[in-house]
């Protein structure tokens, strides 16, 4: 007979709810490191753009669905989320600035 076994991904993190919202806790750390990453690493239009996109604190949505998670897979989580909306929604991200979203060529600089 066989037995029925546990779902593999049961075993390694066991489900668990928080009672209330929860922000992983090196948000501020992880929070500077990306922003700096990104600010760094990407060429801005203006610093306008720049600071407006900074401004929506988008790894805050990151921080606060993995409270508990590694502190280098969160942060890694964060760049990616982060760049992904750079990458998709570059033209609309930056029209909402007031920039002219038809000169701007997406470029990491390293």
């Amino acid at each position: 007979m066989i037995s029925k076994q546990a779902h593999p991904l049961k075993a390694i993190a066991p489900p668990s709810v928080l009672s209330t919202p929860v922000m992983h806790p090196k948000h501020e750390e992880i929070d500077r490191e990306v922003i700096s990453y990104l600010v760094d690493t990407w060429e801005w239009p203006s610093e306008r753009t720049k600071k407006g996109f900074v401004s929506w604190k988008l790894s805050d949505v990151v921080l606060f669905m993995f409270p508990t998670g590694d502190t280098e897979r969160v942060r890694l989580a964060c760049e990616l989320l982060l760049l992904g909306f750079l990458m998709d929604g570059m033209r609309p991200f930056l029209a909402c600035f007031g920039h002219p979203s038809d000169k701007v060529t997406p470029r990491l600089v390293r």
